[in-house]
């Protein structure tokens, strides 16, 4: 039988390319963690580790398993797997010359081609995916509008990094304060592309996995409408003119988030089958991480002057705390699932097979929990207090937990390639 269309080399080449991505992030920051104190919008290596994090490990990890995802979560998946490659391929080339931009080529052409390149690869898969999110039914509306938007803001970001990078080589292209104008775009990045998209998938690989039925969704809902007035009431801040805007528009996102918490635990609270192994508890590690985020991200709005310090430190809790640690929470799941399709869904019903969980290995995930915690609480502190040993201790951490991932899927690989292991059989892979 052939293999099933679920499974493709996409997933397994934007999984290595993304971890590879947040290897060197975090080597930067162990390597040289005095380039991430003081004015940390301004150091170019932090520059670098911020948009190897951001689009390279968070936006291909996410757009590579979405492309394999689509027909589970929504029934019907992209148009075209060779198209969705092509996007893929471009959207890293663009990150590639948006580094090179970053670390010293300051050239009109280069930051140009950078801008096209993430602009279109961005707009490439938001309009391979839109058929798929218009006919989705009516069971997967919530996670249809998450993931809509969530792709919009991307096509968004792209276009205002664009705008942004070829003010970095030659005139602004925009009149608004520098400063408003890099708030919204790491807004946009963060809470609309990221967090939507992480918000979306786990509306449907929640139930999935903890079995769970007959939940309310007007959290999760809430959620969504509380994030684009947040980002809507930044961009009048930052593009509009309008002063005073930030303090309202951090409570709005503080709040949308503080909805999606209640909606996972309404989820895992109807769970039949709770999810207490290394990937629940790394789950819930990145919910807080959410929580803390947010409200510390509200708080630093209403003073006068807020710390630099204690700013990189809020966004050090959302990208590497929620983000990184829901990508590698689910990560311990899809990897397994599609090891055991891409080996034995053919011989269901045929032969003694394994469940997807006999793929996983257990203590690589255990140790992706400790690492995420010691990476995130080293380098929370570091990055407010400007401590450049806990930086130092942080990207060694955050190092070794990407190296530690990158085995946990060459692990489930490899079990799901040998032969089929002892174990009860199994209709269905969860």
């Amino acid at each position: 039988m052939a293999r099933p269309a679920l499974v493709t080399p996409l997933l397994w080449s934007s999984l290595g390319f993304s971890l590879a991505c947040g290897l060197v992030a975090q080597g930067l920051l162990a390597l040289e963690p005095a380039a991430f104190t003081g004015h940390w919008f301004r150091q170019p290596l932090l520059l670098v580790a911020l948009h190897l994090s951001t689009l390279g490990f968070v936006g291909l990890m996410i757009l590579g398993v979405l492309t394999q995802f689509l027909p589970m979560l929504l029934g019907r998946g992209l148009g075209s797997a060779a198209l969705a490659g092509a996007a893929l391929a471009v959207f890293g080339l663009g990150l590639l010359l948006l580094l090179g931009v970053f670390a010293g080529w300051r050239a009109p052409g280069p930051a140009l081609a950078a801008g096209l390149a993430l602009l279109g690869g961005a707009g490439a898969i938001l309009a391979l995916a839109w058929p798929a999110l218009v006919h989705a039914g009516p069971r997967q509306r919530l996670c249809r509008a998450s993931l809509a938007s969530s792709l919009f803001y991307l096509v968004l970001t792209a276009g205002l990094g664009a705008l942004m990078a070829q003010g970095l080589v030659g005139s602004p292209r925009l009149a608004a304060d520098p400063l408003a104008l890099i708030r919204l775009h790491a807004h946009w990045g963060l809470m609309g592309f990221g967090c939507l998209m992480v918000f979306a998938v786990s509306y449907e690989l929640l139930p999935m996995f903890n079995l769970a039925k007959g939940y309310p969704l007007w959290p999760g809902w809430l959620a969504l409408g509380l994030v684009h007035a947040g980002l809507l009431t930044l961009a009048a801040d930052g593009l509009g003119g309008f002063a005073k805007l930030g303090p309202p528009a951090e409570g709005l996102l503080a709040l949308a988030c503080v909805s999606y918490a209640v909606q996972v635990l309404w989820i895992q609270g109807k769970a039949f089958r709770p999810q207490r192994d290394a990937s629940g508890w790394l789950f819930r590690q990145a919910c807080l991480a959410l929580l803390a985020a947010a409200f510390w991200a509200a708080s630093l709005a209403w003073r006068a002057a807020a710390p630099p310090g204690e700013v990189a430190a809020a966004v050090y809790l959302l990208l590497f705390g929620f983000l990184g640690g829901a990508i590698a929470s689910q990560l311990q799941k899809i990897v397994p699932l599609m090891a055991w399709v891409d080996r034995f869904s053919a011989q269901v019903g045929t032969a003694q097979v394994p469940v997807a969980g006999q793929l996983l290995h257990q203590p690589l995930a255990w140790l992706a929990l400790g690492l995420h915690g010691l990476a995130l609480l080293s380098g929370c502190v570091g990055l407010a207090r400007a401590w450049a040993p806990c930086l130092r201790l942080s990207g060694c951490a955050g190092a070794a937990l990407f190296l530690d991932l990158g085995l946990l899927v060459l692990s489930s690989r490899r079990r799901g390639a040998a032969t089929p292991l002892p174990g009860p059989a199994a209709p269905a892979p969860c």
